[in-house]
């Protein structure tokens, strides 16, 4: 961002915006870069700021009100799609905001979570689970340009339950029930899942996309990696170091401690590896399923979305690793 992050807070002052939209990583950005925009701007006209694209942490929240803008100013999280053109869990500027949490489905959005293997639904179980919408919505997609039979469109969003007829966004959602909330935890095709385990990559994130890490990373990267022929999966992280910044002995075993303590031991990557770039999309998202298809040996169409694309070709050395003493941790000055 040109020429600094604090580019778009200053227009938002200009211009007296209300409504501020932007992403979780952009407020990360502040984060790191030590901005405390209520203390640098005029905000006073600012209601609401509305992120999407990433799951917001549980600390970001609590950063952005104790430390980061006025207390008046709602911060919500939401998720949707380019596709659909709207939101499917959205914000009620009458209703708590709770750290970590989405607050409603959005106006005219059946959105249910189902079980990935029996499709029934567990909603109200607390479980994680896959994100469908049981009747049809107002921009929902009719059809994509050149696939005169359909069959592109039917498998992208009804083909992923057999015994069920219902749009697959293919996000991994839970709801609180206590407080009714959303969580999102990440595509569902790019779900972690050793040994039995699964969880979001969105889980990892909030632990090391916060300080003290954020100090030492600049961005980080958590997929998992099955190999043909494999009946299990290895999980890996990869973190990319802030300027004069390396992953040391020390850091790694930081990030795992905390993951370790702060979920369980079944949750530790096995792998946590330093990377020169992380592959992410025009808008900040992370590259995460194309990155899962290069370090198991599959080959992957690039999207033109993707910012860096040449980034990719490194993880390809990830197929064969097997220790992680192997994995020839690079610096930040490290050459593609």
């Amino acid at each position: 961002m040109y020429p600094d992050v604090k580019q778009l807070l200053r227009m938002a002052e200009s211009f007296y915006v209300t409504y501020f939209g932007t992403s979780p990583r952009y407020l990360l950005e502040l984060e790191m870069s030590g901005c405390l925009p209520k203390q640098e701007f005029d905000l006073s006209s600012l209601r609401m700021v509305y992120t999407t694209g990433a799951s917001m942490s549980a600390e970001q929240y609590r950063w952005f009100y104790h430390r980061a803008f006025p207390p008046n100013v709602q911060i919500c999280n939401t998720a949707g799609g380019t596709d659909t053109a709207t939101s499917l869990i959205a914000a009620d500027p009458t209703a708590p905001i709770r750290a970590g949490e989405m607050q409603i489905r959005a106006l005219g959005m059946d959105v249910d979570i189902v079980d990935p293997d029996s499709g029934l639904s567990i909603a109200n179980t607390g479980e994680a689970g896959e994100m469908i919408i049981r009747k049809p919505f107002p921009s929902m997609p009719c059809f994509f340009w050149g696939d005169k039979e359909g069959s592109i469109y039917k498998a992208s969003y009804f083909e992923r339950f057999a015994d069920i007829d219902v749009w697959a966004q293919h996000d991994w959602l839970s709801r609180n029930r206590e407080t009714g909330g959303f969580a999102m935890h990440g595509r569902s095709d790019g779900v972690l899942n050793p040994s039995g385990i699964r969880f979001g990559s969105s889980e990892i994130y909030a632990l090391i996309e916060t300080a003290p890490f954020t100090s030492h990373l600049s961005n980080t990267l958590c997929v998992s990696r099955r190999r043909p022929n494999e009946a299990d999966e290895a999980v890996f992280l990869f973190v990319m170091p802030r300027p004069r910044h390396t992953l040391t002995p020390a850091l790694r075993a930081q990030i795992k401690q905390t993951i370790r303590q702060a979920l369980s031991p079944r949750h530790v990557p096995k792998f946590v590896i330093s990377v020169p770039e992380i592959p992410v999309t025009i808008n900040g998202k992370k590259v995460e399923i194309a990155v899962k298809k290069v370090i198991s040996g599959g080959e992957v169409k690039l999207s033109s979305t993707v910012a860096n694309p040449g980034s990719l070709e490194y993880f390809r050395r990830f197929v064969s690793l097997e220790r992680e003493e192997d994995d020839g941790d690079v610096g930040p000055r490290a050459k593609l």
